[in-house]
């Protein structure tokens, strides 16, 4: 059986063979493994950490006016004013069964506080004109940052919101941050009014629901048709 033996010399050109494909194959997995910048969708630049509140619906006072008469109809329920300030087609999904009626039946449910409650959130948050006829709302929704992960950090819709180390509402108070972008982390079962946060500076904590939103989120599109303003999508999701 032959057997190889190698020279002093030649042991250390081996070695350092080795020790060079190891350093390549470590700095490949660390270049894999890095970590991307604060809630960015797949770039290389972090988004912002503050979306700050913007409405530009006094831009049109028409709008304005539009806009105002519907959160006075939402808040008091009043179906067949919502219903009429809706388009007869209006969106209200991604799989195609949409409309008026649909919109009627949705708001008519036993259980359709939360819907009523989430459409006055969207009308009181601002939003943006895309044109001289078409408005988006919530702001958050309409000036969501490119680049920025809008399926995994949401936006604080408050000015000095308690940061809490648990959620509960006597836990430690981490920190208060105002209208920052967040990243939104695995929820903790059975606590369902809270949303578990990481800050652009790390800082992990637990804010209300209250005051976290997604751009995904419920939202809505209002268009001038014919003269007249009308809601013609109201949607969650992508």
């Amino acid at each position: 059986m032959a057997q190889y033996t190698f020279s002093m010399p030649q042991t250390f050109a081996v070695s350092a063979v080795l020790i060079a494909v190891t350093a390549v194959l470590t700095a490949s997995g660390a270049r894999r493994q890095k970590t991307l910048p604060f809630c960015a969708d797949g770039g290389h630049k972090a988004a912002p950490a503050r979306l700050l509140p913007v409405d530009e619906a006094s831009r049109q006072p028409e709008f304005f006016t539009f806009r105002a008469r519907l959160q006075a109809a939402v808040a008091a329920k009043d179906l067949d004013a919502v219903v009429a300030a809706s388009d007869p087609n209006i969106k209200l999904g991604f799989g195609g069964e949409d409309g008026t009626a649909l919109l009627r039946e949705n708001l008519s449910k036993p259980k359709s506080d939360g819907l009523w409650k989430e459409i006055a959130r969207v009308l009181a948050l601002g939003g943006a004109f895309r044109g001289p006829s078409t408005f988006h709302a919530p702001y958050v929704s309409s000036n969501w940052p490119d680049g920025a992960d809008s399926f995994e950090c949401a936006a604080i819709i408050g000015g000095n919101v308690i940061v809490r180390r648990d959620p509960a509402p006597d836990a430690a108070v981490v920190t208060r941050t105002s209208y920052s972008i967040v990243r939104v982390l695995s929820n903790r079962p059975g606590f369902d009014d809270w949303g578990h946060i990481r800050l652009s500076n790390g800082q992990e904590g637990f804010v209300r629901n209250d005051f976290l939103m997604g751009a995904t989120g419920l939202r809505a599109i209002f268009a001038l048709t014919n003269g007249q303003w009308r809601m013609e999508s109201l949607v969650a999701g992508d």
